[in-house]
Formats: C-alpha cells, sequence, structure tokens
C-alpha cells in the first residue's frame, strides 16, 4: 500500500498468502484509515486461505498520537468492524490501557 505500485501489491500478497501463517499488518495510525487499505484487505482475502488471521496495527507518530487519541482510535475500531470480517483484529490499546 501506500507508494507501492498495485503490481508490487499483488505481489506482496501472493508471496504473503502462499506462506499460509497469520499476518502483520502495519499502518500509519496517526492517520485515519482509508478506502485504498479495505481494497487491500479485500485483495487478500482473495489470494489468502479464508481462515488467515490479519493483524491491523495502527502505529503511533513520534508523539503517539494514535495511542493517546480515543477518536481516532475509535475510527480505526469502527474501520475493522464494517469489514465484517472475524478473522480482522484491531491490534492497539484499549482505553483502560491509555495513559
Amino acid at each position: 500500500g501506500g507508494n507501492n505500485s498495485l503490481e508490487e501489491d499483488a505481489r506482496v500478497l501472493e508471496q504473503t498468502g502462499a506462506r499460509n501463517q497469520p499476518v502483520i499488518l502495519v499502518t500509519r495510525g496517526w492517520e485515519p484509515p482509508t478506502g485504498e487499505l479495505s481494497d487491500f484487505i479485500v485483495d487478500a482475502r482473495d489470494h489468502w486461505p479464508a481462515a488467515t488471521l490479519l493483524a491491523l496495527v495502527p502505529l503511533a507518530d513520534e508523539q503517539g498520537t494514535a495511542l493517546t487519541d480515543a477518536g481516532l482510535l475509535a475510527q480505526w475500531q469502527r474501520f475493522v468492524d464494517r469489514q465484517g470480517d472475524s478473522h480482522l483484529l484491531l491490534c492497539a490499546p484499549r482505553e483502560q490501557d491509555q495513559p
């Protein structure tokens, strides 16, 4: 994703799916999730075995924004919920874990 071409994305999906293991997808957590990310996840599901676990990890910026901004974290949770994918997990601190 990001600055990669669609061909690069397709190559990554093929290589990753061939391993038949859980996948960790690291994203820019300080930005809201995008349609491109949703498209990537849909494409991944078309290439990977159905039960592949996908852990979505939104990273924080240098100030820790994604980890401390409850509104932004809620956007990520809504994004995951909208995907309707029981094998897609959001790996981020829960509100009670916030400083």
